[in-house]
């Protein structure tokens, strides 16, 4: 009889919009602070330029988050739906990225993946090996996935 470990399953984690939502509030405090310095003056043009961009750029980050948002709560969708596919052997291959890179890279039977660092344009697995992701050369693993996408992975033992 075999057991499992659950190591990442993109039902448990929350959307990772923190990016965006820090990037809409620095862009947004730094089109403010920008339209303070230029108040004073008599010219319209900095003004309407500057409320265009903190309205824009807030707006453009406040789309991107709903996006990411919307995505992963595709894929938990997927997933609990079992509308995925299935890989399961053993971790082979494993290439992790190199100091100044962010892609691993590694085999489960036929199929290449490759988990993107910290990327958050696609849901699922986004931690590689050497930043406390659950990939290990050499470990039976079953994964789960859609796409590019790797949204569980489960440790088999016999």
């Amino acid at each position: 009889m075999s057991t499992t470990k659950t190591l990442y399953d993109v039902r448990t984690e929350a959307a990772p919009i923190g990016n965006e939502i820090r990037g809409g509030i620095a862009g947004a405090v730094i089109g403010a602070l920008l339209l303070a310095v230029v108040w004073q003056r008599r010219e319209k043009a900095p003004k309407v330029f500057l409320l265009l961009f903190v309205a824009c750029w807030s707006g453009f980050s406040a789309y991107n988050a709903v996006a990411i948002t919307r995505a992963h709560r595709d894929a938990a969708r997927r997933l609990s739906g079992g509308e995925v596919q299935t890989v399961e052997g053993v971790v082979t291959d494993l290439v992790p990225p190199p100091p100044d890179g962010m892609v691993e890279t590694f085999r489960v039977g036929d199929h290449v993946f490759q988990v993107n660092d910290r990327s958050t344009k696609a849901p699922g697995l986004s931690r590689v090996s050497t930043h406390g992701g659950p990939i290990r050369g050499g470990a039976k693993v079953k994964i789960a996935y859609s796409g590019a996408s790797i949204l569980k992975v489960d440790e088999t033992s016999p």
